[in-house]
């Protein structure tokens, strides 16, 4: 009975180690899914599930899914929360970390920093109707409502603010220097006449293909101003001229009335 019992005992454990993969050892390392675990904890498997019991609906998956890390909850009708893809397949574009709600291609709420290309990106839906910002680090680019920056900062709508601060050089004081010289209005004219818009300023035409300078459009609004100001200081100078001249000739003509009348009366 004994030798039965023992023997009946050795089989169960050589099954065991034939066909179980959880492992205890001596060197404090737990295995499951496999019997070589080289961490205190070792997960050998698809990932690992965190239910209330055996038979919830509602449950959180961590997965490990071809050097993809992805935790997801059951709860919010299988929504991935975290998305850690540090090794994609092509190595290259599409290595990212997104924390979202929804799908990705259908336009879900998230946040993604992306690194593709020799890139980084981050980029956030969280209206979940594509309307996204994008920061290329690299590059140091920042979009918003476009995914294609090429500039500094390129944004693809209305931009309101209190206050805006552009840094220019070269501002025009110069044109109040002795050494300006103001364009005569008749030549001035002449280019209006041919060009249908002032000297330094775009056209119509360039304004609609290449957009407006602000910064430099308001510089040369002001040189437009201050040589607006030299042409009415001018024009001053030749009304206060021209009234002199009229005052003297009026009393040239008072004078020869007197003298006239004098005359009559000899």
């Amino acid at each position: 009975m004994k030798k039965t019992l023992f023997f009946s005992l050795l089989a169960i454990l050589i099954s065991f180690k034939t066909f179980s993969q959880n492992t205890f050892p001596a060197t404090g390392n737990v295995g499951i899914g496999t019997t070589s675990p080289v961490r205190p904890l070792h997960i050998a498997g698809n990932g690992m599930r965190i239910s209330s019991n055996s038979t919830s609906t509602s449950y959180t998956d961590i997965l490990d899914v071809t050097n993809q890390f992805v935790l997801n909850k059951a709860s919010l009708s299988g929504n991935t929360l975290v998305d850690i893809n540090p090794v994609p397949s092509d190595t290259v574009s599409n290595a990212y970390i997104r924390f979202f709600r929804g799908s990705k291609t259908t336009g879900g709420v998230y946040l993604q920093l992306c690194s593709g290309n020799g890139t980084y990106t981050i980029n956030t839906n969280l209206s979940g109707n594509g309307a996204n910002s994008y920061i290329n680090a690299l590059a140091g680019n920042v979009g918003i409502g476009t995914t294609s920056p090429h500039n500094k900062l390129d944004v693809n709508g209305t931009i309101h603010s209190k206050s805006v601060l552009v840094d220019l050089n070269d501002w025009p004081d110069y044109v109040f220097e002795k050494e300006y010289k103001i364009q005569s209005l008749s030549s001035l004219e002449k280019y209006i006449e041919q060009n249908h818009h002032l000297p330094g300023i775009q056209s119509a035409k360039e304004i609609t293909e290449k957009g407006l300078d602000l910064g430099e459009t308001n510089k040369i609004l002001t040189q437009k101003i201050e040589e607006l100001t030299l042409y009415l200081i001018e024009s001053e100078k030749r009304q206060k001229n021209l009234e002199a001249t009229v005052e003297q000739l009026q009393k040239h003509v008072n004078t020869l009335k007197v003298i006239k009348k004098n005359e009559s009366r000899k």
